[in-house]
Formats: C-alpha cells, sequence, structure tokens
C-alpha cells in the first residue's frame, strides 16, 4: 500500500489521505473508493460508533462522508488563508465535532463546534484571543477535553506553552508547560493526528520524540 500522510483504521474501513485525493479501503486493504472533494486533506478522523467520517483540508475545509453509501455527506468552506492544520476531535459520544480554526488571521485561533447530525456550527469559541493561541485538543478517559497551545507576550511571540480544560466554553485549569516539554508535545500530536504514519514522522522536525512513550494529554496535564 502507498504510503499516506494520514491513515486511519476503525475496524471496518481503512482510510488514506494523500493530500489530493481520500482513498477507502476494506480491512483487505482492497480499494473500495475514492473522494476528491477537498484539496489538501492531509488529516481526518472517524466519528464514533459510526461509518462516518471527517477529513480537514489546510486550504480551510472540512468534508463529512457516509463510508458505508460511499458518499459525501457535506462540504463546510471555512477560508481560504491556508495553513489550517491545527488539531479537531469529536466528542466521545460523536454527537459533536471540536475544530481549531484560523478563519482571518493566520496568528488567532478559534474554537468552533459542529453538531454531526446536521453537520452545522453550534458555536464558536475563543474568537476574539489575541494572546492565546489553540493547536490541539483530545478528550481523555474522564471525559474531559484537554487543548494544548500556546501563549504570545506582549510583543506577539510565544510566551510559553500550556495545557487546559475545556469546561462550560471555557479554558479552565491552565498549566504552563516547559519549552522542552511543550515543543514534544506539540510535535507528538502532529503526529498522532496523522494515525502516526511514517511519511508524516519523516516530516516533523524532531524525529526522537517518535521513540517516547505515547501519551494523552490528559496524562501530560496530571503530570504537571
Amino acid at each position: 500500500m502507498r504510503k499516506f500522510w494520514g491513515f486511519y483504521d476503525n475496524g471496518t474501513y481503512r482510510v488514506g489521505c494523500s493530500g489530493a485525493t481520500i482513498y477507502l479501503y476494506d480491512q483487505s486493504d482492497r480499494e473500495l473508493c475514492k473522494f476528491r472533494d477537498i484539496p489538501y486533506a492531509y488529516t481526518g478522523a472517524f466519528q464514533p460508533h459510526t461509518n462516518r467520517f471527517a477529513a480537514k483540508s489546510t486550504d480551510g475545509s472540512l468534508a463529512f462522508y457516509d463510508l458505508d453509501g460511499r458518499a459525501l455527506l457535506k462540504k463546510i468552506v471555512i477560508t481560504h488563508i491556508g495553513a489550517q492544520d491545527e488539531g479537531f476531535a469529536f466528542s466521545p459520544d460523536g454527537k459533536v465535532f471540536y475544530n481549531i480554526e484560523k478563519p482571518s488571521f493566520s496568528t488567532r485561533s478559534q474554537l468552533t463546534l459542529y453538531d454531526t447530525a446536521t453537520l452545522t456550527a453550534l458555536r464558536t469559541l475563543f474568537a476574539g484571543e489575541e494572546r492565546v493561541f489553540l493547536q490541539y485538543l483530545e478528550f481523555g478517559a474522564d471525559g474531559i477535553c484537554y487543548v494544548l497551545g500556546f501563549i504570545r507576550n506582549e510583543s506577539g511571540v510565544l510566551d510559553h506553552g500550556f495545557i487546559a480544560q475545556l469546561t462550560d466554553d471555557a479554558l479552565t485549569g491552565i498549566k504552563s508547560l516547559p519549552d522542552e516539554r511543550y515543543y514534544y508535545l506539540w510535535s507528538y500530536k502532529t503526529w498522532q493526528l496523522s494515525g502516526f504514519t511514517e511519511k508524516k514522522l519523516e516530516w516533523l522536525p524532531i524525529k526522537q520524540y517518535a521513540e517516547r512513550p505515547q501519551i494523552s494529554l490528559e496524562e501530560a496535564y496530571r503530570q504537571l
């Protein structure tokens, strides 16, 4: 099988993201179909408890698919400013899709929550934040959403990284990260979002992080 930037397996289907094309396979690696609805689609995720798949384009769009029906459910165009490579995640019950976006400026992030039943935006958080920049998020075993990001100083450049909990639409319990720990988590979560592909690892600036044990943001948070 060819090398992919992103590769994902939910036990029924396997999905490979090459950038221009999303490939769908069965568990025997037999190609079932191809999707070319969004450009620069390098990452994605299966919706929990379903055979639906969400793909994210670095060009600023999302595509949601019904893999059983081999069909595009909806394409959502957020922006066209590019470099939209921050993280995303489904809620554990699969009812909400959380996407970190930069719709207006590459230096400002926001978090938009989408209803997976209607594939429409529920609400957008942190759109007015100038110093807080969001990068990755994931749900812990405790059901809490943990967010990795960094704080800008008065000059607008990175001051320090952080992990926080998302509670009642606010960042709570914010904990600062030492620089080495922050860059390790950023690098590791970037690789994890790809499904731990070899191709993505070749791109990462610090490959030795692949030798370290897997770690969740929840674990990293509790270690601080």
